[in-house]
């Protein structure tokens, strides 16, 4: 699995689920015995721009960047800029 950073579109065919010219994390998933096959990729974002200290700063649609991916203790942890002035963390629970 991949995580990337992207950016919405500043034109017509921007995702209409985002502002113009958002940042937010997407993720794919890669076959491990060929790198250059796409398995499958998500549809929208898993991470996006929704608090105020995210939506500020030198982009002013939003900014969510992600840096680091740590599983501990049966969680992972997602570290991500925030609009170039903080740090974030996203936290999930692993379901088994």
């Amino acid at each position: 699995m991949l995580l990337y950073n992207g950016k919405n579109s500043d034109g017509d065919n921007s995702d209409p689920n985002l502002p113009k010219g958002t940042y937010s994390v997407g993720q794919v998933l890669i076959d491990a015995a060929n790198p250059e096959k796409v398995l499958e990729r998500s549809d929208s974002y898993i991470l996006k721009p929704t608090l105020p200290h995210e939506q500020t700063g030198q982009y002013k649609s939003g900014t969510v960047f992600g840096e680091g991916l740590v599983y501990f203790k049966k969680k992972w942890f997602l570290y991500y800029g925030t609009a170039d002035s903080f740090i974030g963390v996203a936290v999930t629970e692993v379901k088994l």
